[in-house]
């Protein structure tokens, strides 16, 4: 007997210790349920619909005029409209370049939440009505996304990116026992972690019609005469010193030389940086920091310097 009550108390203070641990420095929430995104900063849209300043469709005289165009990254999803590496850039062309030139720089954001480099091709004719002298394409990893089919997309992200709800049963236990709710939880991030890397692998397969698709509209871009610059865009909830996705990164670049566009993966400018400081909001919203703009803006005005130059003058 006493033996049982020593094997009882010595499970009780096995529990009950790691228990009030938990207790003190988590917090047991209902970490199943996906958590809204805080809200981003807003900016008045203008007269065209896009989070810019105005600018008049036909190009002013002795100006050079390049578009950035993209999704929520080059919306600037998460950090202030003054922030986003299409403003940054502009400040940058018309107080560095402006000095030496006499032009004017504008450097217009034209992007979409959600859009892919699909509908970013589909929406090319109306983007060419502001006289570009160059486009910046954003490209995500995400851009390959099959969105003509909405619900086998739902389904798959469903099935790799979401904590997957537990039963009644389990919720009570898992919101009065702060112990076993962390140690689930733990293993929910670990079963997403690795899903994340198995759905992106899903949609850049060859068979793929999302990356079909993609590679399709990059086909467009590549027989615009208006030179084009890509930028590639890395998940940020990653850390990039031990990324999962550099096979995509380097099927994305195979892809872009077979078109001969040119390209600039900002990966290579990020890594060095704590992948936490680059999201917008730590483990809430992975869209790229005011951090991440101003460095990706660093890399793309010195890329335009070298690269583009003639277009600047």
């Amino acid at each position: 007997m006493k033996k049982l009550a020593l094997v009882l108390f010595t499970l009780f203070i096995t529990l009950a210790i790691p228990e009030l641990v938990i207790r003190l420095i988590w917090e047991n929430n209902d970490w199943w349920v996906t958590q809204p995104t805080p809200p981003s900063p807003e900016f008045p849209v203008n007269q065209y619909g896009f989070r810019d300043y105005e600018y008049s469709m036909k190009k002013p005289e002795n100006t050079v005029r390049i578009i950035c165009l993209g999704d929520s990254f080059t919306w600037g999803d998460g950090v202030e409209f003054d922030d986003t590496y299409p403003k940054r850039l502009e400040r940058a062309l018309n107080l560095r370049q402006g000095r030496e030139t006499k032009k004017k720089y504008e450097v217009l954001n034209i992007s979409w939440r959600g859009h892919s480099t699909t509908q970013e091709a589909a929406e090319l004719d109306q983007v060419l009505l502001f006289q570009p002298d160059m486009i910046v394409l954003g490209y995500c990893l995400n851009d390959s996304e099959d969105w003509s089919n909405p619900q086998a997309i739902r389904s798959l992200r469903q099935r790799y990116l979401f904590p997957r709800e537990p039963g009644s049963a389990l919720r009570t236990l898992y919101r009065r026992w702060s112990l076993l709710s962390f140690l689930a939880n733990r293993l929910s991030n670990l079963r997403i972690s690795r899903g994340t890397i198995s759905y992106y692998q899903h949609i850049y397969d060859e068979d793929y019609p999302g990356w079909q698709k993609a590679r399709a509209a990059l086909r467009i871009f590549s027989r615009e005469k208006t030179p084009i610059l890509v930028v590639i865009f890395p998940l940020l909830s990653y850390d990039l010193n031990h990324y999962p996705f550099h096979r995509i990164h380097k099927k994305v670049h195979l892809e872009l030389k077979k078109l001969s566009l040119d390209y600039l993966d900002t990966l290579n400018i990020l890594h060095a940086e704590n992948h936490i400081r680059l999201e917008a909001v730590p483990y809430r919203n992975p869209h790229p920091s005011e951090i991440a703009h101003h460095l990706i803006a660093k890399s793309l005005y010195q890329t335009l310097i070298e690269q583009f130059g003639r277009i600047l003058l």
